[in-house]
């Protein structure tokens, strides 16, 4: 891979500590190495949005298909009799044998 030079203007304090840092020989790698991390960092954030946009949008989808099906799941799982009515009031004590 071949390599290409540009030019950037960087504040010099930043400069400063990044040439007392780095040694000479080993700076453009770093600077390499660190857009690469940069660049992954944006693509991971960009694919994120993506997934939640997506689950959102599915979301819907889902409630829908729900709201479609219900009542056959209903009659699924009570073996097609109605569901029987919820009591009112107080429970009845256990009788005692």
């Amino acid at each position: 891979m071949g390599l290409l030079k540009r030019t950037y203007a960087l504040p010099p304090e930043t400069l400063d500590g990044f040439e007392a840092s780095v040694p000479s020989g080993k700076r453009s790698s770093l600077i390499a190495s660190l857009i690469a991390e940069w660049l992954e960092r944006q693509r991971r954030e960009g694919l994120r949005k993506e997934i939640l946009v997506g689950c959102a949008e599915m979301s819907a989808t889902y409630l829908e298909s729900e709201e479609a099906y219900h009542g056959l799941e209903e009659e699924v799982e009570h073996g097609g009799e109605p569901r029987s009515k919820a009591r009112r009031g107080r429970a009845r004590s256990s009788r005692s044998r």
